[in-house]
């Protein structure tokens, strides 16, 4: 019976544009396109000349179940560069990067050896590609395009997509202890799948334990964002961005309630997801009571307070021996928690924490402008943290 039916799948696939994702004795059944002799046979069972369209599948399929499609032509740059995921095929459709060649044949030179503009980028693709060894699929027409924007949710990609592997996101329970300020940083490993375990090879891990690399100076000690179901994908992908930029040394993520690690927020970060270490926490209160035992320190980001706001977090900040933001870097291994853009930090997380770290307003006697984008506040409280903690001379 089974043989049958799988005959029956079979016969299916040689003469229709299977649809997508079609799942037969648990597995799933990607689609394909038809070949131009099969192509043409369609065409005369529905009475209409071959088109070249016929031999165009009818959703781009993935080569695992695992698979996404990173889009745009610099997210696509920064995953082959990076190079921590697993890559299967790389798309380009050219109707749509012939519009980002230059107009005048005399800029090219110049222009395509620079990779930080979008001819350069697509030379830089292509090298990488190659030498990944990569599937490079050349595609045009309308009905491509379609697909492409079905791909992207009709974002813009450029004319690229780039099938490949999650990012990495390393389980932890608790970040370890340092003795000294320039120690490396290492993380206690939790639980993983067998699939996560190998996409997680990137990190340095070694039984249960795992390397950190830090891009910190020898003085300071690591500094690292906590988010508290940050659920924008633009926030987060922007809260990313300031801080691989300035310099964190990870990203700490809940399980749930917090915007995914996905290609949109790959786009929103310009990239810089691909590179940041990500640490993925199952229970945000086991974790944050580890760390503390082992001499990291937490402080919750706060919005400009009322009066009874201030008394209470000063009574905390007692509670938890005063912990201020100047020059605890040079003292403590810290970890900045940033909250939900609407509730903030969940009360039992900022009980947790050590001190309080917040931007006051210039002009506090305007209410309707009382608190900052939660990805500009993320920015200037990691600069605060780091510009207090200069080298002593």
């Amino acid at each position: 019976m089974a043989q049958s039916n799988m005959n029956a799948v079979t016969k299916l696939l040689e003469t229709n544009a299977l649809s997508p994702n079609i799942t037969f004795l648990g597995q799933m059944v990607g689609a394909r396109a038809l070949t131009p002799s099969e192509g043409r046979a369609r065409g005369r069972r529905e009475g209409r000349p071959f088109s070249s369209e016929d031999t165009v599948p009818t959703s781009i399929a993935y080569t695992t179940a695992s698979s996404e499609f990173i889009y745009g032509t610099f997210s696509v740059l920064a995953a082959l560069n990076a190079g921590r995921r697993k890559v299967y095929k790389l798309y380009r459709l050219n109707s749509e990067r012939e519009e980002e060649e230059p107009t005048k044949q005399t800029a090219v030179g110049d222009r395509r050896r620079d990779s930080t503009n979008p001819t350069g980028a697509l030379v830089a693709i292509e090298r990488l590609a190659k030498n990944a060894r990569l599937v490079i699929k050349d595609v045009s027409g309308p009905h491509w395009t379609r697909l492409f924007s079905k791909a992207t949710d009709s974002r813009p990609h450029n004319g690229l997509l780039l099938e490949a592997s999650p990012l990495p996101q390393l389980p932890v329970t608790s970040l370890s202890a340092l003795e000294q300020a320039i120690d490396d940083v290492h993380v206690t490993v939790g639980w993983t799948s067998e699939e996560a375990r190998e996409l997680n090879k990137v990190f340095d891990v070694h039984g249960n334990v795992a390397k950190i690399a830090s891009p910190r100076p020898a003085h300071r000690y690591p500094f690292m964002l906590f988010l508290d179901r940050i659920t924008d994908t633009g926030n987060f992908g922007a809260i990313v961005r300031s801080a691989w930029f300035l310099g964190v040394d990870a990203i700490i993520l809940l399980e749930h309630g917090t915007a995914p690690v996905s290609t949109r927020a790959v786009k929103a970060s310009a990239g810089a997801l691909e590179y940041m270490p990500i640490l993925h926490v199952k229970n945000e209160r086991e974790f944050i009571k580890a760390s503390r035992k082992n001499g990291w320190k937490f402080f919750a980001a706060d919005a400009p307070e009322s009066a009874a706001d201030l008394r209470r977090n000063a009574a905390r900040d007692v509670h938890h021996h005063g912990v201020g933001v100047e020059g605890a870097l040079l003292k403590h291994p810290c970890v900045l928690i940033l909250g939900n853009e609407e509730t903030g930090i969940r009360d039992f997380v900022q009980d947790l924490a050590d001190g309080v770290a917040g931007v006051s307003s210039a002009r506090p006697e305007v209410g309707d402008i009382d608190s900052l984008n939660v990805s500009v506040a993320a920015a200037l409280l990691t600069q605060r943290f780091f510009d207090t903690a200069q080298a002593k001379t």
